[in-house]
Order: C-alpha cells, then structure tokens, then sequence
C-alpha cells in the first residue's frame, strides 16, 4: 500500500500537467492555425515538408499516448491498493469481483494477447465479511497456475461467479489439458508441482487451500485430462 501511494503521488502530476498541456495546445493550435493563414505568402521561412496539420495530429497523439501511459499506471496503483492487503488482521466486508479484477490487472503482462479472459459474474452476488488481500493471493496463484497451464500457447480462462442461500462461489477454469486422475488428490500438498522446472515452488496451492479453510470455505479441483481443470472456491456469507 505505501508503495502504490508513493507511484500515485507522481501520477497526480502527469495527469494535472497533461491536462493544462492539452489545453495550451489546443489555444496555441488555433493562434498558429490563424498565423498560418494570415502569412501564407511566407510559406518559404518554412522547413521544407513541413505539414501543420499534420505536426498538430502528432502532437495530440502524443498528448493521448501520455494519458493513456497515466490511466494504465492509475489501473495498477489501484489494483495494487485492492491487492496487497494481505497482513491485514481483522476480517472487512470487500467484493470477490473487486479482488479478481485487481488481479487481473497485475496479471496483464502475462496474460498478454494469446489468452483470453473470459469474466461471467453474477451481479447479485454480495461483499463476504474477509480478508481481502488473502482472497486475492488465492485468486493470484490460481489464475497463474491457469496461465501456465497453457505453455505460452493461445488459450481461455473462464472466470464464473454466483451465490445461494449460505455461499458465494467462484469458478476459475481453464482448456489446458487438465491434470492426470492419478495425482489429483495430491495438488493441494506441499511443494506438490507438476509445472516445468522453474516455474514454481509447489506452494501456491497448498497456501491457497489454507486461506480458504481459514475463512470456513471450501477450495476444490474438478479436472479431466485432455479438457481442462476448474477451481471452485465457496465461501460462506
């Protein structure tokens, strides 16, 4: 949290200075634009292919490059806020969609172009009394596990949400081939890892496993080799 407040300090300035930047070039485009006109005949003084039209629209690109830059730092700051809540010691309402979509956004980098992100969430479903930064480190491992899953390859993860009477559920599935019957029952063990070599400790589920037995849920695996493997977290209300 203190870092996404020190990064958020700085990225108040680029959008404070963008904006006065967008509004001085939009007075100086049109005292240029009627210069322009009124010295036509000294077209000579000019650099030679010198376009004022199009001069203005690169510089209004890079007007918009600069705030797109600004918003996606302002996505992270926030989904750094909403993620590292981790220590925290006393449970807080939040929203399970909150988490995933915080996530998300950390995870841009690796889910890149190749896999699809496919988001189904009820829109009835409630805030669940938690803690918020443990929930999102289970959300992390899970969908990392999903994207490596794939190997670099082109794929989709489904990430399917709803709720009844005593429980909210979270799905988090993906078509990577699944995971082998016969070790199954052993995913949820202690460096317990069927990715390449280098590609994790084995960890990253048996804590998520905890995590959710400490909030009095349930986190289980329903996979089939050569289709693919679903998480399903439950969570009481």
């Amino acid at each position: 949290a203190g870092i996404a407040h020190e990064i958020n300090n700085p990225i108040n300035f680029v959008y404070a200075g963008v904006n006065s930047l967008e509004k001085n070039f939009q007075l100086f485009a049109r005292l240029a634009e009627s210069h322009i006109y009124q010295t036509a005949d000294h077209s000579s003084e000019l650099p030679r292919g010198f376009s004022y039209e199009e001069l203005k629209e690169d510089i209004a690109a890079l007007i918009g490059d600069i705030r797109l830059g600004a918003d996606r730092t302002a996505e992270i700051v926030k989904g750094l806020r909403n993620f590292s809540r981790i220590d925290e010691a006393e449970r807080k309402l939040a929203h399970p969609h909150d988490g995933l979509d915080s996530t998300l956004v950390l995870l841009r980098n690796q889910i890149k172009q190749n896999i699809q992100i496919s988001k189904d969430y009820d829109s009835s479903v409630p805030e669940i009394n938690c803690f918020p930064g443990q929930l999102n480190q289970v959300f992390m491992n899970i969908i990392t596990n999903a994207i490596q899953a794939y190997r670099e390859q082109p794929g989709r993860i489904e990430i399917r949400t709803w709720h009844d009477a005593q429980q909210v559920y979270i799905s988090i599935r993906d078509e990577a081939g699944g995971i082998p019957q016969p070790i199954q029952h052993r995913i949820f063990e202690p460096f317990f890892t069927t990715k390449d070599v280098g590609q994790g400790t084995g960890l990253g589920l048996s804590i998520s496993y905890g995590i959710i037995e400490k909030h009095g849920g349930k986190l289980e695996l329903h996979s089939q080799e050569g289709l693919g493997s679903e998480f399903v977290i439950s969570l009481p209300k």
